[in-house]
């Protein structure tokens, strides 16, 4: 009777150990899905924007219309693209539920994790994956993010998933069609907020690392390109309102206000309470973490560990 027994536990270890990854990660998405969920309905914020935005999602699923731009921005005269509103519409669509555009940024949330598990395994391994999944699921900024909707919370699975891209793109031979996948996601990140814009340093450095980089860089330019089409079709019939808005700002308009700024803010104050927020530690364990990770990278560059 007991060799039946221990042949059934050494199996069941085996298995574990061939699929803990795998298990590991369910859990995590499972204790995702309650940090979303769990009482939801309750948990959700009316202000003026989420209204808006899930008016928009409702009733562009309802009449089947698809704006042409999206909301405007709180810094200039100027608005965003139409995807984020495409996404509400299509997931309402699909759903039929009222709470159809707040449950999807819990979908969003979810993706977020198994994002970072596929980008930690592509840089290390697969308990690499686990250990950055663990800090997405337990994040208070992406958890916050799952629950209030707006469009800045959707950026962070687009650009995991633009990241993601990259670095199957530079370490794989792989088809130049991932590279306007690389693009369209990209293109809808930038689409939903403007602060994406600092992801085109990624197909800058995959111009300069790939090999056949010229056909990878047209995959990728005409994969960004379609996803500003319906804004592109709005300013040519508006008097090119949103790029002219959008131009002045950059040039004159974001100095019209004073914002005492230097590098010891940013560094200082900025950074370890960003860095709390998204790990979930105090500030000061937040810059002590900063501290001893730059000392790591510093000292793996020195002794060549780090990949390009």
């Amino acid at each position: 009777m007991l060799n039946p027994f221990l042949n059934n536990v050494g199996l069941f270890i085996r298995l574990f150990k061939k699929n803990y990854h795998a298990l590991f990660l369910i859990i995590l998405l499972a204790i995702g899905c309650i940090f979303a969920f769990y009482k939801f309905p309750y948990r959700y914020n009316l202000d003026d924007e989420v209204i808006r935005d899930v008016v928009v999602g409702i009733y562009g699923a309802k009449e089947l219309q698809f704006p042409m731009i999206g909301s405007f921005s709180s810094t200039g005269p100027y608005t965003f693209g139409p995807w984020y509103f495409y996404q509400l519409i299509a997931f309402s669509f699909i759903t039929k539920s009222f709470y159809a555009p707040w449950i999807y940024l819990g979908v969003a949330y979810l993706a977020s994790i198994l994002a970072l598990f596929k980008i930690g395994q592509l840089i290390e391994d697969r308990d690499f994956g686990l250990i950055l999944a663990a800090l997405g699921t337990f994040s208070p900024a992406l958890i916050i993010g799952s629950t209030h909707l707006t469009n800045p919370n959707l950026i962070t699975v687009f650009a995991l998933l633009s990241v993601l891209l990259f670095i199957k793109i530079i370490k794989k031979d792989v088809s130049y069609w991932w590279s306007f996948l690389f693009g369209l996601i990209l293109g809808i990140s930038i689409n939903i907020h403007y602060q994406a814009l600092s992801l085109l340093i990624l197909p800058v450095l995959m111009l300069i690392n790939k090999k056949k980089k010229i056909k990878y860089s047209l995959y990728f330019t005409f994969g960004i390109f379609l996803t500003f089409i319906p804004l592109l079709i709005f300013d040519a019939n508006n008097h090119w309102f949103n790029l002219k808005n959008f131009t002045y700002y950059i040039l004159h308009g974001k100095n019209l206000i004073y914002v005492p700024n230097r590098w010891l803010f940013y560094i200082r104050d900025f950074w370890p309470s960003y860095w709390g927020d998204v790990i979930g530690v105090r500030n000061i364990i937040a810059l002590i973490m900063m501290i001893c990770s730059g000392f790591i990278i510093a000292y793996q560059i020195f002794k060549r560990k780090i990949y390009k």
